[in-house]
């Protein structure tokens, strides 16, 4: 609880998520996103994920429709992604793509999962830069590491790192 409780505070003193946030959503409303939440909460007690790992979830999720309008039909997807990319970041033993896959139903195949992962990571460069304090050069690292070598060297914001320096 305590380490929640940090999280949370360091939320809200570096970079805290408008309290307004869906209001770039046309299609999404409150109701969806809680839903959607609460099925992130079913698969990571599924998964056996760590409560920071739920925490990062929905807070990348949250940045992700603070910045950027999502149709209903990706919803899942991101909120997928989002909770790959936070278990990647926090767990020792990440669940893989095909896990997601699966307990999405195959609604969100892998293709569309890892795309949606470079354009999370590409819409919310800044936000991860400033929230965990990193430099370029760590975001370029920890790109390197979440999405694959063949991705990173289109994704707009990660052009000009080359692989090697990751």
């Amino acid at each position: 609880e305590e380490v929640v409780e940090n999280m949370r505070l360091h939320e809200l003193r570096v970079a805290p998520v408008p309290a307004d946030f869906l209001t770039k959503q046309e299609v999404i409303s409150d109701k969806m996103r809680s839903i959607l939440v609460d099925w992130l909460v079913e698969v990571h007690l599924k998964f056996k994920l760590t409560a920071e790992s739920l925490l990062l979830t929905v807070q990348l999720l949250d940045r992700f429709l603070a910045a950027k309008s999502v149709q209903r039909s990706q919803l899942q997807l991101v909120g997928v992604t989002c909770m790959l990319l936070a278990s990647k970041y926090e767990e020792i033993y990440a669940p893989e793509v095909r896990d997601f896959e699966y307990v999405s139903d195959n609604s969100c195949p892998r293709d569309s999962i890892l795309r949606m992962e470079q354009t999370v990571l590409n819409v919310l460069t800044d936000d991860i830069k400033q929230f965990w304090g990193t430099s370029d050069q760590d975001t370029a690292r920890v790109a390197a590491w979440v999405i694959p070598a063949d991705m990173a060297t289109s994704a707009p914001s990660l052009r000009r790192f080359n692989r090697k320096q990751l």
